[in-house]
């Protein structure tokens, strides 16, 4: 047991080694691609290759990723967005890729030595950067993978003229039923879940409009309590499947959902997102053309607080739920049906391009920017809570004296 102890000690050192050596020496910076969740797939990687593209990170270096072996599908979230993401690596001539769980794995194994060493093998992002919402978009499923996703859809008596919207609500059932993450308690999350059933009455609604509603998610806790020929519970339809998660956002007029892995695979393909039920209170979607409803917050003694104040009680903890309602007492409300709905109405008349803003309206963002953005020390993206909402709800923005 203390000689296989030794081996890896020894594999660990060589690796922090060849590391340093590799940056130091050869001006080649080494990092590892974010693979076992879906949202760090999509968001990390696809801000890698903007600002490299872009030429904000370190000109002199040349880079290499390294990511597992697609026959090790346990450790990655989606195959499909993974294929994407090695495709534009591999063109990319100042990115090297490596796919080797071996040496995926040996990284994974050194990454706190090679830290300690002052080198960072990460791949860095924050939940509010500009990049998303500014730079061009760049990864893409092939024309022949949607030629594929279009021929399927068409076997199940969806034409390819139809336009389809794609809705979410998260639940905590797929990362508790991840092998992966089995040992992992992500109650801490759950601030973040919603009830599907919330969206019926917009699922009829945009079905009414022309649509074809999709119910997205690779596994759900329940059916949604509707059901129309222009709509799909898709995580028990038979054919789910990693393709088909990906490709339906992509071809989506939009989407509507939660602040979750999956929906952040809308912002690297630019499909407009409408985030409702969104949370934590500090955060805002990070696309160009997303807009936002949040959850309200009330106290222990169920009021409703504002926004405001919350941020005067500090936000390091916001992301923990148990942490930070034991430390302020407060938690979250979920958006009503009206609410969802009546952020619909007005995010497709905006991908339309049929919504108008008039003085009042641009007056109310005006209140919201330099009040609530500028006192939330993590907002950066200038994303517009939906004119619906804000008018209702703006005294939640504003300190009034």
């Amino acid at each position: 047991m203390a000689f296989k102890f030794s081996i890896k000690k020894l594999l660990i050192a060589l690796t922090v080694c060849i590391v340093g050596v590799i940056e130091k020496l050869l001006n080649i910076k080494v990092y590892r691609v974010i693979v076992s969740r879906i949202g760090h797939l999509a968001l990390n990687n696809d801000l890698f290759f903007k600002r490299v593209n872009a030429g904000d990170l370190d000109r002199h270096y040349k880079f290499i990723l390294v990511g597992p072996s697609e026959s090790d599908s346990h450790l990655i979230a989606n195959k499909t967005l993974y294929q994407v993401i090695k495709k534009e690596a591999i063109k990319n001539q100042k990115i090297i890729f490596i796919y080797s769980s071996i040496i995926y794995k040996l990284l994974n194994a050194s990454s706190a030595k090679i830290k300690e060493s002052g080198i960072d093998i990460e791949l860095k992002m924050h939940s509010n950067e500009v990049e998303f919402s500014l730079y061009d978009r760049v990864l893409y499923l092939s024309e022949r993978d949607k030629r594929k996703g279009w021929d399927y859809l068409k076997s199940i008596n969806i034409p390819n003229n139809k336009k389809i919207v794609c809705v979410f609500a998260r639940d905590p059932v797929y990362l508790d039923s991840q092998d992966i993450f089995r040992d992992w308690d992500w109650s801490y999350h759950n601030y973040r879940n919603a009830d599907i059933d919330t969206y019926v009455p917009t699922i009829k609604y945009l079905i009414n409009l022309g649509y074809f509603v999709f119910r997205i998610g690779s596994i759900a806790s329940k059916r949604v309590n509707y059901k129309n020929k222009y709509f799909l519970d898709y995580p028990f339809c038979d054919f789910q499947s990693d393709f088909m998660d990906i490709f339906l956002i992509d071809i989506s007029e939009f989407l509507i959902g939660t602040t979750s892995g999956i929906t952040d695979v809308a912002t690297v393909f630019h499909t407009p997102f409408l985030g409702v039920n969104y949370a934590p209170f500090t955060e805002s979607p990070l696309g160009r053309n997303d807009r936002f409803i949040q959850k309200k917050m009330i106290d222990e003694f169920g009021n409703v607080v504002k926004y405001v104040d919350a941020l005067k009680l500090g936000t390091d903890d916001v992301y923990i739920a148990n942490s930070y309602y034991k430390r302020t007492k407060l938690k979250y409300m979920d958006n009503t049906e009206e609410e969802i709905l009546e952020a619909t109405v007005e995010m497709e008349l905006f991908i339309k391009g049929k919504y108008k803003e008039n003085k009042e309206d641009k007056m109310l963002f005006n209140q919201y920017f330099l009040n609530f953005w500028k006192s939330n020390t993590r907002a950066k993206v200038k994303t517009r809570p939906c004119t619906s909402w804000l008018k209702k709800n703006i005294d939640l923005y504003v300190e009034r004296t």
